[in-house]
């Protein structure tokens, strides 16, 4: 925040009451420090689609826990029900992840991708004072 207030003229208290403020408004719902999944000993991002039953989402999710670190888990309508996006440590694995999921019971289909790279673009949400009203 120190650098946030010097950035734009004012204290760090009014750097924190704003951002107190759009987290009471609902704007940030939420704040995170990211750490690169690789730096942690999990070099290999892969999408895990999934469509299963709703009785059986919460096993599946236990599965992939076990053999990997959850990113994100999202809620779809149209080609999987579920969407995983974990790291893991090998790319064998990935394999197991499949090979584990596809076992359980309520589970129709599972489709893996695993990604060359992952991008992130936090610029693409940059915000100019115009936009948002304090």
């Amino acid at each position: 925040m120190i650098d946030i207030a010097k950035e734009n003229q004012v204290s760090v208290t009014t750097i924190k009451n704003r951002i107190d403020r759009l987290k009471n408004e609902g704007i940030i719902v939420d704040t995170a420090l990211i750490i690169s999944p690789t730096f942690l000993g999990y070099p290999f991002p892969v999408s895990i689609g999934i469509n299963v039953e709703p009785d059986y989402e919460e096993q599946i999710f236990t599965t992939i826990g076990e053999r990997a670190r959850i990113f994100g888990i999202d809620h779809f309508i149209g080609t999987f029900d579920v969407h995983v996006i974990a790291y893991t440590k090998t790319l064998e694995d990935i394999q197991e992840i499949k090979k584990a999921i596809q076992k359980h019971k309520g589970v129709n289909e599972v489709k893996v991708l695993v990604w060359s790279k992952a991008h992130f673009h936090f610029e693409n949400f940059r915000l100019e004072t115009s936009e948002v009203s304090y």
